[in-house]
C-alpha cells in the first residue's frame, strides 16, 4: 500500500488508494503542476515533491496525514497553492505548521524588507528552501533545521533570545 514513484508524463495527478508516499515518489516530475492526495495517504516520505519544477497546487483530501518527511517538498519553488486540514497540520501565515506550531513548510515565495519569524520552537529542514528573498530574517525559535534555508537570498540574519540549536 505505498506509491513507489509516479511517471513524468502528465500535468494533474490523483493519487491511487495508498497510505505512504514513498522517498521521491513524484520527485523531478518536471509537468507536473496539480495534485490530489487522497484521504488514504498517512504518511509522506523525504523529497517525495522535491524538484516538480511547477508543481503550483497540492490538495490534501481528508485528515488521515500523520507524517511529512523533512524535505519532501524541496526544490518544488512554484508551489503557492495547499489544501490541507489535518490533526497534526495545518495552515497558518502562508506556512504547513505541525500542531506544536513548528514551521514546516513556506508555501509562498516571500520577498520582503524583512521577516520574522517568532511562532513555534523549531523550524524543519529545508522549511524555506529557496524561497525567501529577504533583506534581514529575525529569527526567535529555539531550533533551526539543516538547509533550512538553503537557496535562499538573505543579506542579514539576526539570532534572537530563544534560538538554542542550528543544525
Amino acid at each position: 500500500e505505498k506509491l513507489i514513484k509516479v511517471p513524468n508524463l502528465t500535468e494533474t495527478v490523483s493519487l491511487p488508494l495508498v497510505k505512504n508516499l514513498d522517498n521521491c515518489s513524484m520527485a523531478g516530475c518536471s509537468n507536473l503542476k496539480e495534485i490530489v492526495v487522497p484521504n488514504s495517504v498517512e504518511r509522506v516520505g523525504y523529497a517525495a515533491f522535491a524538484f516538480c519544477r511547477i508543481l503550483n497546487t497540492i490538495n490534501f483530501e481528508g485528515n488521515r496525514l500523520d507524517f511529512f518527511a523533512p524535505g519532501c517538498f524541496f526544490g518544488s519553488l512554484c508551489i503557492e497553492d495547499v489544501h490541507i486540514s489535518t490533526v497534526k497540520y495545518k495552515i497558518k501565515n502562508g506556512y504547513i505548521i505541525d500542531i506544536n506550531e513548528n514551521i514546516f513548510f513556506c508555501i509562498n515565495n516571500v520577498e520582503n524588507e524583512e521577516i520574522n519569524l517568532d511562532d513555534g520552537i523549531y523550524i524543519y529542514p529545508y522549511a524555506f528552501y529557496g524561497k525567501l528573498a529577504v533583506n534581514e530574517l529575525y529569527i526567535n525559535i529555539a531550533k533551526v533545521g539543516a538547509f533550512a534555508f538553503e537557496n535562499c537570498k538573505i543579506k542579514s540574519v539576526f539570532l534572537e533570545d530563544k534560538v538554542r540549536d542550528i543544525d
